[in-house]
């Protein structure tokens, strides 16, 4: 299906959009690094504390995903 928009329309409030955008962009930019996750070795089952840090990983991303406007809210 083809586009309705044309090279000479325009977008209604154009500039403040794209003011929007931009701050997403640094936001999301400036999060921290989040180190991989690393592999239980031996076969044994995780813990408590490995599994509430796999818990707490998650719930990072996804909230960063969140305030990007990625996902939507819970």
């Amino acid at each position: 299906m083809e586009s309705p928009q044309h090279d000479s329309d325009n977008v209604l409030h154009e500039s403040a959009h794209d003011d929007n955008i931009r701050e997403e962009l640094e936001d999301a930019s400036a999060q921290a690094a989040v180190a991989d996750l690393t592999a239980i070795t031996g076969g044994e089952s995780p813990t408590e504390a490995e599994h509430n840090a796999v818990r707490t990983r998650v719930n990072l991303l996804t909230q960063v995903l969140r305030d990007a406007g990625l996902i939507p809210s819970a």
